[in-house]
């Protein structure tokens, strides 16, 4: 052990840009996934997004060390590099660029998020080019026990935290949500592919152990969409395997190795108690023909009006969440049809990428993925590693899924180290020349990267820090204490000037002051709605407590109509957004809005009691 320590610090040593790529890579496959903290605002998806920023500075450092960043393919690196630049441009034209750095609370797909995407795909693609495949399986296969220890953890009814989640009833595990949970199990069944190191009996049993915890996993959480893609696994992995020519035996053993696993793991599920429920589950959406529930389908006749509205830019990463309710038809069934639905996902990749980088962005990504798959099949045939074909038809069950749910963070960023591991091993031997023009000293490189990656590492501390602050004006609001409230989400917002979400709630925390406690505070309640409204642009809920303020403020019925014309612009489809635009009307007319705030679903409105019918 001793040794081998020795040797890994002598080789850090010798090769330090390869050690902190590789460091980045296990942040990213080992820690991101496992990675939550309870005591957070945003528990699970905020601290991995932190450590998401960590693993790509590292990355990053350890390639400017790397003479050669960039792919060798002359078509692979025209496209990566295009889609990239194409996602930049989308952000800086997009509908808030500010609040689009990071992205929305619980799925942050931001663009700094796209960004740490690209970065890990230069990242494994370089360390892949002497490494290979095992690693990055064999820190995935961390990053998928500690998942699975999780989610075995809430099956035994031991759980220590309470979570308020409304699929509480279902395993979470260490992702935060049922279905994106799945989504990781799916991928992670790719990692079966660390048995190719393993050069013992015990080789066999990798691919079990993963395809059991997968199906344990799938299982817990309850999710449909789930089950479908571990189906899809298992048959594109077989067909992946006859693909690249990997003998029919090995592809038959391989295929009974993954059955026996997905056997074990729904008897776990069963001996847990959950298999039986998910069963019900499964045999109500189909007797409903609602598998896949309205909402979702609702989601995507929502969205697609939004992409053909702006189809050349998009409205930049995590842009939907502001152009949907612009956009979506009127007769939305499902959740819209009884409350006003936030939507920050189509549940749909390629329809997310489309709204948000636009058809030449979808284009692009789609470039990039088949670019690597094509020279991954040219240059596999025949090979008969069975590693690949397990990789390949993991990667394509995950694509699937994501066709149903929306991205989440571990999985994608595990998606985009395979696909840069997978596209290492169809590139050429020899490193292309590099016109001395363009040569930059290692030293140079390091100097202009530098602040790059001081600033994610600043920003994944400051991210915590904020959350910590806002997490204490979700309690103090919960409290009824709305001034201190005001005063922890305005720190939170001082600490990370870029979320969308601190700066909204500590708007509405000083509204609810003023109508609670103080009125002579709502000139400062319009003063931070008009700040957020320069700063981030509002969305439909924060122009409505504009409006509210306007009212409260006895503004003239010019303006508070404009006003109320602007939410209906932003929203003008939404679940009694109309009819309560009458009541602010009235309230505009006679000029004596009275202000109320309703406990049971936490907002200020304008009182009609004192109106006549």
């Amino acid at each position: 052990m001793r040794e081998t320590i020795r040797n890994a610090i002598r080789g850090a040593r010798a090769r330090p840009g390869e050690a902190l790529v590789l460091a980045g890579l296990w942040v990213a496959l080992a820690v991101t996934p496992a990675i939550f903290a309870a005591p957070l605002y945003d528990d699970f998806t905020l601290p991995k997004q932190a450590s998401l920023f960590v693993a790509a500075g590292l990355v990053l450092a350890g390639l400017s060390f790397a003479g050669e960043m960039m792919p060798r393919d002359p078509w692979l690196r025209r496209v990566v590099t295009a889609w990239f630049a194409w996602t930049t441009i989308c952000f800086l034209l997009g509908i808030d660029r500010r609040g689009g750095l990071l992205g929305l609370y619980q799925y942050r797909q931001g663009f700094l998020t796209q960004s740490a995407y690209f970065v890990l795909f230069l990242g494994a693609l370089t360390i892949g080019r002497s490494r290979g495949l095992k690693v990055v399986l064999v820190p995935g296969l961390l990053g998928m026990a500690a998942v699975t220890a999780y989610t075995a953890i809430q099956a035994a009814g031991v759980d220590p935290v309470h979570w308020w989640l409304d699929t509480s009833d279902r395993a979470i595990g260490t992702i935060g949500n049922a279905n994106e949970l799945a989504a990781y199990a799916t991928i992670a069944l790719t990692f079966a592919g660390a048995a190719g190191g393993v050069r013992t009996r015990w080789a066999r049993a990798v691919p079990i152990i993963v395809a059991a915890s997968a199906w344990f996993v799938v299982l817990e959480g309850k999710s449909r969409s789930g089950l479908v893609a571990l189906v899809v696994a298992q048959i594109a992995i077989a067909l992946a395997g006859f693909a690249l020519r990997v003998g029919r035996g090995q592809v038959a053993k391989t295929f009974a190795l993954l059955a026996a696993g997905a056997f074990i793991g729904i008897i776990l599920s069963a001996w847990a108690g959950s298999a039986q429920s998910t069963t019900k589950r499964v045999r109500s959406g189909i007797e409903s023909g609602d598998a896949g529930g309205s909402t979702r389908v609702s989601l995507v006749r929502g969205t697609i009006p939004a992409v053909t509205a702006s189809p050349l830019w998009g409205y930049g990463p995590d842009g939907l969440y502001l152009a949907f309710p612009q956009h979506r038809p009127a007769d939305l069934e499902g959740a819209f049809e009884t409350y006003d639905l936030v939507v920050q996902s189509s549940h749909n990749w390629l329809l997310d990428a489309a709204a948000n980088t636009g058809i030449p962005g979808l284009a692009l990504l789609l470039g990039l993925l088949g670019r690597v798959a094509w020279g991954s099949l040219r240059r596999e045939r025949g090979s008969g590693e069975e590693a690949v074909a397990l990789v390949w038809g993991g990667m394509v069950a995950y694509c699937a899924i994501t066709m149903f749910n929306p991205l989440s963070l571990a999985p994608h960023a595990a998606f985009f180290v395979l696909l840069g591991t997978l596209a290492a091993r169809t590139e050429p031997s020899q490193i292309r020349a590099v016109p001395r023009g363009v040569l930059i000293t290692a030293r140079l490189r390091a100097l202009l990267v530098a602040p790059t990656v001081a600033a994610l590492f600043v920003v994944a501390i400051l991210m915590l820090i904020a959350d910590v602050a806002a997490q204490r004006g979700w309690e103090a609001y919960e409290s009824n204490d709305f001034d201190r409230a005001s005063r922890e989400y305005g720190h939170a917002a001082k600490l990370l000037p870029v979320e969308r979400n601190y700066a909204s709630r500590g708007a509405n925390a000083l509204l609810t002051v003023a109508a609670v406690n103080s009125p002579a505070r709502l000139r400062e309640a319009e003063e931070a709605l008009l700040r957020f409204d320069a700063e981030f642009g509002f969305g439909a809920s924060e122009s409505r407590l504009h409006v509210t303020a306007l009212i409260g403020l006895r503004r003239p019925e010019r303006t508070i109509l404009a006003a109320i014309d602007r939410t209906l612009r932003l929203n003008p489809h939404g679940y009694a957004e109309a009819a309560y635009a009458e009541i602010l009307r009235e309230a505009a007319a006679r000029g004596d809005g009275k202000l109320a705030y309703d406990e049971i679903d936490n907002w200020v409105y304008v009182d009609r009691l004192p109106y006549p019918r």
